[in-house]
């Protein structure tokens, strides 16, 4: 029996792990509101260009990370299995950059629901991934979320003009949010067995590298800002929302699973309105109420039954053993 107690604190701890991996992707989601509309501010003074703007935050990042990286002598860790990150991180590079040249030449509510298509490809690139069929929990929380989204950002009931005439910042995001849900597969999958600050460090260099090759060459009419304000958004968006954020998803990713974390992603559409709407830039509407209720509930469907799944498998192996004591 001695075997049986012994686990019973382990597992008791994992779960707990898990519902803090939970608010850990939340916290996460709420931060990443804040980023488009950062974006957008900076957009609006005509203090960066897009691309040149992903290429600062992503050096920024890079740098701090690079120097906690070095003095910790995680660099160590280091093997040939790191090679993963190249593919995640082109994803994730091309992501942030159709992501936010598409912000530029779109409203910020059709931007942030735009990203919501990663709900949809996250489950199709998991399938594709590891061959495992999502939950139908899973499923349904996921288009409540998409639904949600979409009532979010529509106009009145007539849903229909948000497509009307889609823009090439329309697309842009749309692209952006189909990568954004690969790369959440991609990490769920590749970020198992890696050290979570070295895989979000290469990512971020990839993503860097990336955004200077596109942004010195090829983009036009491109700004750099000096100004205070606007550093302390690019300070804002460099350690809070990409390596605090990152870091901690990647986290959280080990214990949550990849369709919880897609359904989630939305919730920064509610964020960035409703802040938006506070801020006077967009108006408040009967969609920004029910969509934000949608995709709540989403959320915790996708939450509570994904937590209660992950603490019965825990919980499998503490009832066996404490059976196969019991035998003489």
């Amino acid at each position: 029996m001695a075997k049986g107690y012994n686990l019973l604190p382990m597992n008791s701890r994992e779960i707990r792990l898990r519902h803090l991996s939970f608010l850990g992707m939340v916290l996460v989601v709420v931060l990443w509101g804040l980023a488009p509309l950062s974006g957008k501010i900076l957009f609006r003074d005509n203090a960066y260009s897009p691309a040149l703007l992903i290429a600062c935050r992503g050096l920024v990042s890079v740098v701090v990370m690079g120097i906690i990286l070095f003095f910790s002598g995680r660099f160590k860790k280091l093997n040939k299995s790191y090679w993963i990150c190249l593919p995640a991180g082109l994803v994730m590079g091309g992501a942030y950059l159709f992501q936010f040249i598409g912000l530029e030449s779109t409203s910020l509510a059709k931007n942030t629901f735009l990203e919501s298509f990663s709900v949809v490809v996250t489950p199709l690139a998991m399938l594709l991934l590891t061959r495992s069929k999502p939950s139908l929990s899973s499923i349904l929380a996921a288009i409540f979320c998409f639904v949600g989204a979409f009532v979010l950002c529509g106009n009145g009931w007539d849903f229909s003009s948000l497509f009307s005439v889609p823009t090439f910042g329309d697309i842009f995001s749309a692209i952006g949010g189909a990568l954004f849900g690969v790369n959440i597969a991609m990490t769920k999958v590749f970020s198992k067995d890696k050290d979570p600050y070295l895989y979000v460090f290469f990512l971020l260099l990839i993503m860097t590298i990336m955004s200077f090759g596109y942004a010195l060459p090829f983009e036009k009419g491109l700004t750099f800002s000096w100004h205070y304000d606007h550093l302390l958004l690019l300070l804002f968006l460099s350690l809070v929302c990409t390596v605090g954020c990152w870091v901690m998803r990647t986290i959280c990713l080990k214990r949550v699973s990849a369709v919880t974390c897609a359904v989630l992603n939305p919730m920064s559409a509610v964020i960035a309105t409703s802040i938006s709407i506070a801020m006077g830039i967009e108006g408040f509407s009967f969609n920004v109420l029910f969509g934000g209720l949608i995709i709540t509930l989403s959320i915790l469907l996708s939450g509570i039954v994904d937590a209660r799944s992950e603490a019965k498998l825990a919980l499998k192996p503490m009832v066996n053993d404490e059976k196969s004591v019991e035998k003489p």
